[in-house]
């Protein structure tokens, strides 16, 4: 790939992707509303407590989630072994911010979500956090976002074309919400963008294959790891 590229991390953080992080317990807790053992006011009160470290060691939601983060890993490393821009993109979310996601201007009166600001649910989770915790390379930004476009009234886009970046590579979760969108978003800046398909994830997988078809068919391409790297 000759052109000027940059990579765009979506979302790796702990409530997204951990055990204990918020999807993970609502889950569960919903598991528990289905065996009757649970009450919604019960769970919407249980998940309306930010989500906490964990007391033992850091584990996954998803069984498939460790091999996708070690391709994710060596993607980066990659982009910084060829001083490529990177905006590692950080959801934060919140009823007193300006900007909120769909899902909270849908549900005026819902008390519980992900990603609250300044908790443990809305930190990078450890194997992106050892690459955004030392003082950033100039080719590289965390970026702050309130809904589920990383374009969407953040410095995304400004920093791209700073950066000079003419082909957006995309990698991250979750692969039918804000991967897709802000891919789609990309392409509609007149990048040529990339979503990288074994480096994406959600935890409802026929959504996320429709998801990438939409994007190959409408918007722009999806590639694998290992062909992207030696391209």
């Amino acid at each position: 790939m000759e052109d000027q590229w940059g990579l765009v991390v979506v979302d790796l953080q702990n409530d997204f992707l951990a055990a204990s992080g918020y999807y993970a317990r609502r889950r569960e807790l919903d598991e528990q509303i289905g065996r009757g053992v649970m009450s919604p006011d019960a769970r919407n009160r249980l998940l309306s407590q930010p989500s906490t470290a964990p007391a033992g060691p850091f584990t996954y939601r998803s069984g498939a989630l460790r091999p996708i983060v070690a391709r994710i890993a060596t993607v980066i490393e990659h982009a910084r072994t060829a001083q490529r821009p990177i905006a590692y993109l950080q959801a934060v979310y919140g009823r007193e911010l300006n900007v909120q996601p769909p899902f909270l201007l849908r549900e005026p009166h819902r008390t519980h979500y992900p990603c609250t600001p300044n908790s443990w649910g809305a930190a990078f989770i450890e194997p992106l956090h050892q690459f955004t915790v030392a003082a950033p390379e100039a080719h590289e930004r965390v970026i702050i976002k309130h809904t589920v476009d990383g374009f969407f009234r953040t410095g995304l886009l400004q920093f791209l074309r700073a950066m000079a970046v003419q082909t957006v590579v995309i990698v991250g979760v979750e692969t039918h919400v804000c991967v897709l969108t802000t891919a789609q978003t990309a392409s509609i800046n007149h990048f040529e963008t990339i979503i990288l398909e074994d480096c994406v994830w959600t935890a409802n997988e026929p959504l996320g294959h429709a998801a990438l078809a939409i994007f190959r068919d409408a918007f722009g391409s999806t590639a694998r790891r290992d062909d992207f790297l030696h391209a």
